[in-house]
């Protein structure tokens, strides 16, 4: 499994909180722990600790006790993992701090046990794999207070030392990493005995199975690191499994693993500040250098591995002279490594101990100096190796009988040809052959030079009477243009006489090519398949994303193999043997011989930058978590889950991918790791087809891979074209078209030219880049005669094009929005290039023509160029421009475009016409307008005809939990029947839900819980942090004599128990608000004086306006509570509540005293407080009447404003995106319910026989009604069909009817029944038909919807959801009653109805049908007048009035 974060490297040692601060006064001290590895196993509580250099002082460590530490359940099992380890960074494996490692890479410390796998000396490649197993057992801590007295105590003897840390914490336990090499042959079957064990030393045993003995013995070579030296020191697998359950429960033989550090001046501040300075390398220069030395650790160990005596002698005695040349080359490489990592430890030790400010170096920490030491010192590792295998080689053929010709020491004159040192070599011998040879051909053609060997080793041993020579051509001046071998004239002449003449001559070689595996060129390979040649889905979706990456962009990725399977070769073989014939009639490249199955997800995120840190922190959480497979959510982390409001889910396990919440991704992770049932496919093994059938046709076979020159080129090229490609294919909805062709038609001519003109030279492209590939795959091109680049200027035209018709196509959209907003605001748009006629004209002879016969006009001039020059000026331009409308309806606004004519606009202008500049000038109330400055002032008008809809002013509350909703509604009936204190105490206090509050009384502050009204199962006071309000309710009193106000109370935001909840709380209230015809007031409840805004409650707000739409802005108020301590003002919540607003650019929401309002709620409980006879004195008694009398006034205020001044809302007018999908996923059902029953009927009709059709009638159900798809189902017959009748459940906080998980129930609104029908009364077959296509349109329409409007993937299609239920039934359905019914024929509909509809899904997103939402409207409207539909949308109607009347309370 791996688990990837897309910033730094997590650790289990990871520092809690780095210095980074490069000031060196009290600022820079960190006073959080960090953590170390022990590699020092001599460390106790008080040792102390030199961070700079990372080991234990020898000073004597102080006297200090210790605590033990509970330890969680989670943390009393073992982590363990399994793994490859290619490519894997060696210090996450072990779960070293950073810090540490670059310690250990610079030697300041030397490693040891654990830490020693870093150093490793052993060769890892694809097959190496490793099992780590961590426990800990036991944790203790030191005694803080104590400790500070023991520093201070001993501060003589400690200011002798530099001592940065104090150890304070140590964790025992037993740390164990294994590496593997296993045999290629039993990779697989050694991979399921790795999972085996892992699975038993989680439970604590260990035993060896008969049938897995042999595979035991295949792990010949490993290597072991532990903390216990008599663990590091076994050599077989099963006796460290067997030492690890041994020793687990006896802690005695537990070692050290881990310490906890402090700085030492967090307790004995007055140690000397230059003593104890320790700075951590900040992450950029930690992320530079600590990469580096990693690799440069690594390519030092390969390297030192020296020559034992066995190969020095043979390199003496066949490769003298370059041998010495390596020995002289290797000795400057290693002069320039000891500069280099010299240079690098003192620039580590000079940061960390201050002497240097990381924020002074202007220059990286890796230079090229750095760079050019790796690449030395890999020339110098394949020099090394290339000279230990040729020594090797030359022994090996000299022991064969087989010379071996150092051409160097052959040839004298340095203009020789070939002929002549051939002449020379077969001197007097006429049966000689020679194989001429050199290093680079070799480097050039590996897989030529393994032909070349293996035909001179078959050939030397089928002719053992001929002398063979290996002629090295390696170190001499001749060059030999390519391998060649020599037969003596005498073997050529006696060849060609034989029958059983060999294959071997003089000038040919079997230019075959053997294809190695590539790991990164296969990938490269897969990726422009993606990008060329195939659809992309799952996981691999990702490659052609649509979504904004920038800084604040995060991935987190999560990849698990559960299980492997692979192919028996030789079956293979005879498989393909038997069907070689059909194989012969198509392209056959490669077979699959092995699958991986297991969980693959990348989950990219968008933070908000303000929680960039927090939300990083949050992430490494999450991956430790999953890590361990363990999920959940603190309390403090709540928040930060809701910062996470932009993502997206990639998956190869579809369940996975339609998820929207990060935490219902991990969990959903964790849910599944163990059941293997549930895991998908992740990736494929293939092999050439001629592996396994050799006489399979080589052109049909053939794929030759792009190489890593030409790949490096047209890979990145594919990829940015891609990119730009899916944001440019975003096309205009017909909205938007009606709107460009009513007011810019002439440049969306153009923009559609030359967008036809792009896309032409983009399919070009593309065709040419595609038939290449092919070309190069199916061998009809040789790279190398490849002269030009893959990537020419055309195609870097292509891009640029791209572009700009991209930046042109959103200009133009969001200019026609704009106009079209003006007009229907009554703001003129006037084109000027439509309006001049001649070039040469100037602005003021553009005025006249402009003002003619209009006396009161003002018009804006304005230029698209001027925007993008200043758009900041424009945004002030367009908010005044919107503002003076209001304030002066009377005038007429012109907005003047001069972006398209030829006069060039200077700058923005604001020109007046005669009559108004006179006007204003004589004003009294002159406006502050002129030429050149607007007055941004707004006027609020009242506009008492908006009298509320049928009487009813609706109200909706909204707030985070513990506001004090309840109280609130509560607090208000009182202050509209009381307007004194006296008056509400001399009567009964109102009191429409229980109010419960704690007061403390009296001297000694008892504290007393003050209880008022009848319990409400709505209200649940006995759990705090959880919202008290469990579901929505209406409260309904008349003020006046006929208005009545309906007050819709809502569970709140930030529920304790969990995003879940909140979401489930958010679905809720726009399901209860659905069902109003209208909305007066959205009233956001605030305490004053909050430091930070809820994120649920951004959520929240931004979600329901979404749904609402824009026209409900001006509907929101703002009411806070409990402001007697505020002065009765919003306090420091208003900044707070500004910045939130301004985040989301709602500009038309108002916060302004107009439409905020304070109140004191504490009076009201003061109120109830005196009714349950808690006394108070004569001053707390003036406090309350004063803040009574105050309360009533603004809630006077309150409801005259929203009855006087806001038009109602009406729900005609919630025109979303997201209104419309609430719609549509209310209406799934009913419509594929439809679809089914009138697919049932077809076939009935069909059926000459029938004589009855089945009608559908829905039915009522309890709210809480729910079906498990998990539970078995009975079945009933209906006419010739049977039917599954699902068995309802009631849900709860569990289900009543089974012990099933809460996901596998889906609630219902209605049931249906069935019955049967004379056929005469039902529509005749082709209505029936028509209707069914009719309603396979919509389907396919809302799809449409969902695809290219509310752009969710296929697997969170929630229709789909619907229909694969369905067809999961008619499939049970036949799998129990046969396959002879009329269920087989239903079956075969539905999915043929879902091919359809998949069909429509995935069509090319370049060819998008566009849908507006009007027309989605229309849509909805059309499938509800559908008989079947409406009644079944009536019921679910019928069943949401039950439940509003049952939440509706009207107060007498």
């Amino acid at each position: 499994m791996g688990i990837q974060l897309s910033k730094s490297k997590s650790s289990r040692s990871n520092t809690v909180s780095p210095g980074n601060s490069s000031n060196h006064d009290e600022k820079s001290i960190t006073y959080d722990h960090i953590c170390r590895l022990a590699i020092d196993q001599s460390g106790i509580i008080g040792s102390l600790y030199n961070a700079r250099y990372d080991y234990l002082l020898e000073t004597p460590p102080l006297n200090i006790s210790s605590t033990p530490i509970a330890l969680s359940k989670a943390a009393k099992n073992p982590e363990i993992n399994i793994g490859t380890l290619e490519d894997k960074n060696l210090s996450n494996i072990i779960g070293i701090d950073r810090e540490l490692c670059l310690s250990i890479y610079l030697k300041l410390v030397a490693s040891d046990g654990i830490s020693s796998l870093i150093k490793h000396s052993f060769t890892i490649d694809k097959y190496t794999r490793f099992l780590s197993y961590y426990y800990i057992s036991q944790q203790i801590q030191s005694n803080n207070e104590q400790t500070t007295i023991k520093l201070k105590n001993s501060k003589k003897s400690t200011t002798d030392t530099d001592i940065t840390h104090v150890v304070t914490g140590i964790k025992y336990g037993i740390h164990v990493i294994i590496v593997l090499q296993p045999t290629p042959d039993h990779e697989s079957d050694l991979d399921q005995l790795l999972t085996k064990i892992k699975t038993q030393l989680t439970k604590n045993a260990f035993h060896i199975a008969t049938n897995d003995k042999d595979l035991f013995n295949q792990f010949t070579h490993i290597k072991v690191f532990s903390n216990i030296p008599d663990v590091a020191k076994l050599k077989k697998l099963a006796d460290v499994c067997e030492k690890i359950t041994d020793i687990r429960s006896d802690n005695s033989q537990h070692r050290l693993i881990e310490y906890t550090l402090r700085p030492i001046r967090c307790f004995c501040p007055s140690y000397p500040k230059e003593k104890a300075r320790f700075v951590s390398i900040n992450q950029k220069h930690m992320d530079q250098i600590e990469p580096y030395l990693y690799q440069l650790s690594l390519l030092r160990t390969q390297r030192n591995i020296s020559y034992n005596s066995e190969i020095k002698q043979l390199l003496e005695k066949y490769l003298k002279q370059p041998y010495e040349e390596f020995q002289q080359r290797d000795s400057t490489v290693e002069e320039l490594y000891q500069g280099r990592k010299d240079q690098k430890k003192n620039l580590i030790s000079q940061i960390r101990n201050g002497d240097i400010e990381q924020d002074s170096l202007s220059e990286p920490l890796i230079d090229t100096e750095d760079r050019l030491l790796l690449k030395e010192i890999r020339d110098v590792t394949e020099h090394q190796n290339t000279l230990r295998e040729k020594a090797q080689l030359i022994d090996s053929f000299t022991k064969q009988g087989i010379e071996y010709l150092n051409m160097k020491e052959f040839i004298i004159e340095d203009d020789i040809n070939l002929g002549s040192i051939m002449t020379r070599i077969m001197h007097e011998n006429k049966q000689k052959i020679v194989y001429c040879f050199d290093d680079k051909l070799e480097k050039l053609n590996s897989s030529k030079w393994n032909d070349f060997y293996i035909k001179l080793i078959n050939e030397h041993k089928n002719n053992s009477q001929l002398e063979f020579v290996y002629a090295d051509f390696s170190y001499c001046s001749y060059q030999l243009s390519q391998m060649e071998i020599f037969p003596s004239k005498e073997i050529r002449q006696l060849r060609k006489t034989s029958r059983t003449e060999s294959t071997l001559d003089s000038t040919t070689l079997s230019s075959s090519k053997k294809h190695h595996s590539n790991k990164s060129n296969s990938s490269m390979n897969n990726f422009i398949n993606v990008l060329l040649l195939v659809a992309s889905n799952g996981i691999s979706s990702l490659i052609k994303h649509s979504f904004t990456i920038d800084k604040y962009t995060r991935f987190l990725s999560y990849y698990y193999i559960s299980q492997q399977i692979q192919s028996n070769n030789e079956q293979t073989t005879i498989k393909l043997k038997t069907i070689k014939k059909s194989t012969a009639d198509t392209d056959v490249t490669h077979v699959v011989t092995a699958i991986k199955y297991g969980i693959h997800v990348i989950i990219v995120l968008q933070l908000t930058p303000k929680d960039e840190s927090d939300l990083d922190q949050l992430l490494e959480k999450i991956k430790k978590q999953l890590t361990e497979n363990t999920f959940h959510i603190t309390t403090n982390d709540k928040d930060l889950f809701n910062q996470f409001t932009h993502m997206k889910v990639f998956s190869n396990i579809p369940d996975v991918a339609r998820l929207k919440k990060l935490a219902d991704v991990c969990e959903k992770i964790t849910d599944i790791r163990s059941n293997s049932s549930q895991h998908h496919l992740i990736e494929y093994t293939l092999r050439p087809i001629r592996c396994f059938c050799p006489s399979y046709p080589k052109e049909k076979a053939r794929f030759v891979s792009i190489n890593q020159k030409h790949m490096d080129q047209i890979e990145p090229y594919l990829y940015q074209l891609s990119l730009l490609r899916t944001q440019w294919n975003i096309s205009y909805n017909s909205e938007i078209k009606q709107l460009l062709e009513k007011y810019l038609k002439q440049s969306y001519e153009e923009f559609q030219q030359r967008d036809s003109t792009v896309e032409e030279l983009y399919q070009g492209r593309k065709d040419q880049k595609k038939n290449l590939i092919l070309q190069i795959r199916n061998g009809a091109i040789e790279q190398d005669s490849l002269s030009e680049p893959l990537i020419d200027t055309e195609d870097r035209r292509l891009l640029k094009e791209i572009r700009d018709v991209t930046e042109n196509q959103n200009t133009l959209r969001e200019k026609a929005q704009l106009i079209d907003s003006f007009t229907k605001q009554d703001i003129e748009y006037l084109n000027v290039k439509e309006f001049i006629i001649e070039d040469g004209i100037n602005l003021k002879s553009i005025m006249k023509r402009i003002m003619h016969k209009n006396k009161q006009k003002i018009v804006y001039c304005f230029d698209d160029k001027l925007e993008k020059l200043n758009s900041s000026k424009w945004n002030d331009f367009y908010i005044k421009l919107i503002n003076e409308r209001e304030n002066n309806s009377q005038l007429e606004f012109v907005y003047a475009d001069f972006s398209y004519c030829s006069y060039q606009l200077s700058q923005m202008e604001i020109l007046l016409s005669k009559e108004i500049r006179q006007l204003r000038k004589t004003s009294r109330t002159e406006s502050t307008l002129d030429s050149t400055t607007l007055s941004s002032s707004k006027k609020h008008h009242s506009n008492k005809s908006n009298s509320s809809i049928n009487n009813f002013i609706n109200v909706l509350l909204l707030g985070e939990s513990g506001v004090g909703k309840s109280t609130f509604i509560n607090a208000i009936v009182n202050y509209l029947n009381f307007h004194t204190l006296e008056k509400a105490h001399s009567s009964e206090p109102i009191v429409l839900m229980p109010i419960s509050f704690l007061l403390t009384v009296g001297n000694n502050f008892e504290e007393r819980i003050i209880r008022f009204g009848n319990e409400d199962p709505n209200e649940d006071h006995h759990h705090p942090g959880q919202s008290v309000t469990q579901h929505c309710r209406s409260y309904v009193f008349t003020i006046g004599t006929r208005t009545k106000i309906r007050i819709i109370d809502t569970p709140g935001m930030g529920d304790t128990r969990g995003l879940d909840q909140d979401d489930l709380n958010m679905k809720h209230i726009l399901s209860f608000i659905n069902n109003l015809s209208h909305l007066n007031a959205i009233c956001i409840l605030l305490k004053p004086n909050e430091s930070k805004l809820n994120v649920v409650l951004r959520s929240y707000f931004g979600r329901l306006l979404s749904f609402l739409g824009e026209s409900v802005h001006h509907n929101i108020i703002f009411c806070f509570t409990n402001t007697r301590g505020t002065f009765f003002a919003p306090g420091n919540t208003a900044p707070l509540l500004k910045s939130m607003l301004d985040t989301y650019s709602f500009n038309d929401i108002l916060f302004k005293k107009s439409n905020t309002f304070c109140f004191d709620s504490e009076s009201f409980r003061y109120l109830i407080a005196r009714k349950n006879r808690i006394k108070f004195d004569d001053y707390q008694k003036d406090e309350y009447k004063r803040s009574w009398i105050t309360s009533v006034n603004e809630t006077n205020r309150l409801i005259q404003y929203i009855c006087n001044e806001l038009k109602p809302c009406l729900q005609k007018s919630w025109m979303s995106i997201e209104h419309v999908e609430f719609q549509i996923n209310r209406m799934i059902h009913p419509i594929l319910e439809t679809i089914k029953n009138t697919m049932r009927n077809l076939i009935l009709l069909d059926k000459s026989s029938s004589k009855s059709l089945i009608k559908l009638c829905p039915s009522p159900v309890d709210r809480n009604s729910a079906t498990c798809t998990k539970c078995s189902h009975s079945t009933i017959l209906c006419g010739e069909f049977w039917i599954m009748c699902y068995d309802l459940h009631t849900l709860s906080d569990r289900c009543s009817q089974c012990e099933c998980d809460f996901s596998r129930h889906f609630k219902v609104n209605y049931v249906l029944k069935y019955e049967l029908c004379d056929k005469k009364q039902e529509p005749i077959f082709h209505d029936m038909k028509r209707n069914l296509e009719q309603l396979t349109q919509i389907i396919i329409q809302f799809a449409y919807f969902y695809k290219y409007i509310v752009h969710i993937a296929t697997g969170n299609d929630p229709i789909l959801s619907v229909l694969n239920r369905m067809i999961k039934e008619e499939k049970s359905i036949c799998s129990q009653k046969g396959n002879q019914n009329l269920n087989a024929n239903l079956y075969d509909d539905l999915k043929s109805f879902k091919n359809e509809y998949k069909e429509a899904w995935s069509m090319s997103i370049s060819n998008p049908k566009p849908i507006t939402l009007p027309e989605v409207y229309k849509l909805i409207k059309t499938a509800s007048e559908i008989r079947e539909i409406s009644e079944q949308l009536s019921t679910i109607k019928q069943m949401e009035d039950i439940y509003m009347n049952e939440q509706e309370k009207l107060v007498q």
